[in-house]
């Protein structure tokens, strides 16, 4: 019995060779006929006759050959030894290609309107045909399934059958194809319909025989599916694509119809299927019908991804590779493809070029693409599918690298490869999958089990991954800096998600995680210092990438290891290291790194930690931390003066102020908090510290650039926060209604309570002319309130000592407020004459008018005998002579 099948089998593969061998037999025959027909029309014509057109260096150029001008040429240009044409444009670089594309639409789409149309068309004319191809295959396969049920023949009789009459379909397709035409004419798709049947039959009676009987050992079945899968290729060529898509789609559904659902090992089909795959994309490499391809990937991912719906095996990630290769190597018929046109996402990140992939481009993308999703998928169902899915993933990335470089076309399909091998790690230990669950559960020491050494492993995979693109961009000058970003953030990015998700102190100490961290900074600053070594233009972003891969890195690994205080000493140092690196290298993108650097530093001292940790640290750790950040921030602020740097600048000089303000806060919440724990003192400094961050980001809006609009509207919302919390302070928490004031008068807590917010708010309004009239003018006047009740209680405090909440006012307050407003007027009056502001001078003219209306409807009733005529007369004579200093500021601004 074996020895009969294996008859069979040699056959089956014998048979599709030797038609190899007489198909190219042929075509070779053919091409010497058509070059002396040639020959002959030129001596015919003396030597001036239009000659076919060149025969395109990739058959997927064919439209665009097409559609060029003719040519006028003495003879048929000769073939070069590897199949060419001599006159064959070679392989675009990068550049070309993609002006080329970008001029030129691709020659090959398969779901556009054209397209659908004709298959639409073709289907109403031809669906009788269609049937009958489906009606012959499954009459092929029902003849397997009917002698199952019914048991009218032997097991080895019913496969038999099954071949005889696949063969016998074959042979009636051929037959006719012989006598006419499988593309035109009355016979048109009928060659094509038997011999396709034939074909499904064939697949399926093997199938039988191993998946059903056990006839045949799976080494026998695979030997007779390949033999299969040759025939099919060279009758593809030799048929129109009808019988492929016959053949691929019976080929696809067989095993599903055939299987009567007991057989336990089904991961053998995930190759059968990667077969079917492979013989649709050969015959398409002939054919070129592009529709061909695309049946021949989602065909067989489709009944792949049944299959693993059912075993979730890890061979449907060997599937999804050897898709990958096919998609790759098959549609070019070469083992190094050059591709041409533009990038697989070129339309995305360049829209304006309006350049579309070529179709074997997109074929590649479309093979790799789904090998990063299945190894997604794969690696979250075992631990050898985490760790398939590494292997398989980082193979695409290095042959993206290194091996598929000739055109470089395809390098953008890194990013959904590297962003796959992202997730692969993320999600393992996002959801605590095998890998990750093992690693993180504890040691039975008395067992004597090692430390594992699983994120040791994934640290040096990542140095790996990013070692290699970096080495790629620095030997390739193609998309360098592309690669050179890809180096950047792949290693650290792996080394924050293992720290997020992984938990990998729980066998690794503090020092030893750091270490691994450290190992991603040395690898990215010897990338650094290759990558200036290497540069020949003034672009420096290539070393600067590598440069702040380098320095977050090593805050990372400080955020590891040091305390709170000196965790933002270390932030600050790496800051202030970044500006001395442009300093000294010229690297201008490191500035960015320096301004997230200090932002860093004041998050820090202000959130995280921030004001709890400044609150109840030591008074000496407090200082070292506000300081000696401060010193840093300045050294880096002098040192970005070199290359006048100017946001950077900006940033560092409202970090040095803002930081300083904020400290003063603190050191004042830390003295009266030990003495005093009234609300308006209180309220107000965390008030202040909200304005003095709100202050600080609309300084740094003058630098202007992509940050400005987050920036005014972090301010807004700072600012915001800080006024609710004043108003609280000025109204719920005002002394007048509950408190005391504690400290020597004028220099006591309610100077820290409202005058202080009212120096930042006046700060902002004087000094921040970049900000538009209205917020200045918004500022100045809550300045102004804050101010007012700050003198007025002031003057209360004088008059009613501490406690501020007695019932009563006596008449020497009362005409000390009168006397506080008045000279409030006269200051701004003067003001207004010195600066010759409009704005001022009718502040001043307010508040004496408010000051009158408070005399003659408070004051007045007060008052008596002699003491009201004096007072009276004195309110005269000072109204008298503010109101000549009106008139000559009036003067002064030419107003009426």
């Amino acid at each position: 019995m074996q020895a009969l099948f294996g008859l069979v089998i040699l056959i089956l593969i014998a048979v599709p060779v030797l038609v190899i061998w007489l198909a190219f037999s042929h075509h070779a025959l053919r091409r010497e006929v058509e070059n002396l027909g040639g020959e002959i029309n030129r001596l015919k014509s003396l030597g001036t006759v239009t000659a076919t057109p060149a025969t395109p260096s990739s058959p997927w150029q064919a439209a665009k050959t097409a559609q060029s001008p003719t040519e006028t040429k003495t003879t048929t240009p000769a073939q070069k030894p590897n199949g060419t044409r001599a006159d064959a444009p070679p392989p675009l670089p990068a550049a070309a290609a993609t002006t080329t594309a970008a001029e030129a639409a691709p020659k090959s789409f398969v779901f556009d309107t054209a397209t659908i149309g004709r298959f639409t068309k073709w289907i109403s004319e031809n669906w009788f045909i269609a049937v009958a191809a489906v009606s012959l295959a499954m009459a092929g396969i029902f003849l397997v399934q009917y002698g199952i049920e019914n048991g009218i023949l032997s097991p080895r009789n019913r496969v038999l059958s099954a071949l005889a009459f696949g063969a016998g379909l074959i042979g009636f397709g051929e037959w006719i194809r012989r006598r006419a035409s499988d593309d035109e004419g009355t016979a048109a798709f009928l060659p094509s319909t038997f011999a396709g049947a034939g074909i499904v039959t064939l697949f399926s009676a093997i199938l039988a025989a191993q998946q059903l009987y056990g006839l045949i050992g799976k080494e026998t079945a695979f030997i007779g599916l390949v033999g299969l899968a040759g025939l099919s290729v060279v009758l593809g060529w030799l048929y129109g694509p009808f019988l492929t898509v016959i053949g691929l789609t019976g080929a696809v559904a067989a095993p599903f119809i055939v299987s009567d659902g007991t057989s336990e090992n089904i991961t053998w089909l995930f190759y059968y299927f990667a077969l079917i795959s492979a013989i649709g994309l050969s015959v398409d490499a002939m054919k070129r019908s592009a529709w061909v391809s695309t049946l021949g990937l989602i065909l067989p991912y489709s009944g792949a991804a049944l299959i693993w719906m059912q075993s979730e095996s890890e061979h449907f990630l060997a599937f999804a590779g050897l898709i990958a290769v096919c998609a790759v190597c098959i549609p070019s018929v070469q083992l190094r493809p050059a591709f041409g046109g533009a990038m697989s996402f070129q339309w995305l990140h360049q829209p304006t070029l309006r350049a579309w992939p070529e179709f074997p481009t997109r074929l590649a993308a479309a093979g790799l693409c789904s090998l990063a999703a299945v190894a997604v998928l794969v690696s979250m169902s075992s631990a050898i599918g985490f760790w398939g899915a590494l292997l398989a993933l980082s193979a695409a990335l290095f042959a993206l690298g290194y091996w598929l470089n000739r055109t470089a076309v395809l390098d953008d399909l890194a990013i959904p490869v590297a962003a796959a091998l992202l997730a692969v790690i993320g999600l393992q230990g996002l959801f605590s999958l095998s890998v990750a669950s093992g690693f993180a559960a504890p040691l039975n020491l008395d067992l004597g089990e090692t430390t594992p050494r699983t994120v040791t492993g994934l640290i040096i995979f990542s140095i790996g991954i990013s070692a290699m693109a970096g080495w790629r961009s620095l030997r390739d000058a193609r998309h360098a800096l592309y690669w050179a970003a890809g180096a950047a953030v792949f290693a650290p990015a792996t080394a924050v998600l293992i720290a997020l998700y992984w938990q990998p102190l729980i066998h690794l100490s503090s020092i030893q995680w750091a270490a691994h961290v450290i190992g991603i900074a040395v690898l990215m600053t010897v990338l650094a210092e290759q990558a200036l070594r290497v540069s020949r233009t003034t672009s420096r972003l290539q070393p600067a990438l590598f440069a702040l891969a380098a320095l977050n890195m090593i805050a990372f690994a400080m955020s590891i290891v040091l305390t709170e205080t000196a965790l933002t000493l270390g932030f600050a140092s790496v800051a202030a290291s970044g500006a001395w690196l442009d300093r000294k290298f010229n690297i201008r993108p490191v500035n960015w790194f320096v301004q997230l650097g200090i932002v860093l530093c004041s998050y820090r001292l202000v959130i995280d930690p921030g004001l709890d940790w400044a609150v109840g640290a030591s008074l000496l750790d407090v200082c070292i931390g506000f300081l000696g950040t401060m010193a840093l921030i300045g050294v880096a602020w002098a040192a970005l003066q070199h290359r006048a740097r100017i946001r950077a600048m900006i940033v560092a000089e409202s970090a040095i102020w803002s930081l300083g303000g904020i400290f003063l806060c603190v050191l004042l919440f830390r003295a009266l908090n030990e003495s005093d724990p009234a609300m308006h003192w209180s309220l107000s400094l965390f008030a202040t510290i909200w304005l003095i961050s709100a202050a600080a980001q609309f300084y740094r809006v003058k630098a202007d650039g992509p940050l400005a609009h987050i920036r005014f509207a972090l301010g807004a919302i700072f600012g915001t926060v800080g006024a609710l919390i004043l108003s609280a302070a000025m109204t719920f928490g005002n002394p007048l209604f509950s408190g005391m004031v504690s400290g020597p008068p004028v220099f006591d807590s309610l100077m820290v309570a409202y005058l202080l917010p009212a120096l930042v708010l006046g700060a902002v309004a004087w000094r921040f002319v970049h900000l538009g009239v209205r917020l200045r003018i918004g500022a100045g006047a809550a300045a102004s309130l804050a101010a007012a009740l700050y003198i007025g209680l002031e003057i209360r405090r004088f008059w009613m000592g501490p406690n501020l909440t007695l019932p009563f006012v006596l008449d020497g307050e009362l005409y000390s407020y009168t006397i506080a407003m008045l000279l409030t007027g006269s200051v701004l009056l003067g003001l207004a004459l010195m600066h010759k502001s409009a704005l001022l001078r009718r502040g001043a003219v307010a508040i004496i008018a408010l000051t009158i209306a408070k005399v003659f409807l408070i004051d007045m009733s007060g008052l008596e005998g002699l003491i009201r005529v004096l007072s009276f007369l004195a309110l005269g004579l000072v109204l008298a002579g503010l109101a000549l200093l009106n008139r000559w500021v009036s003067r002064a601004l030419g107003e009426t």
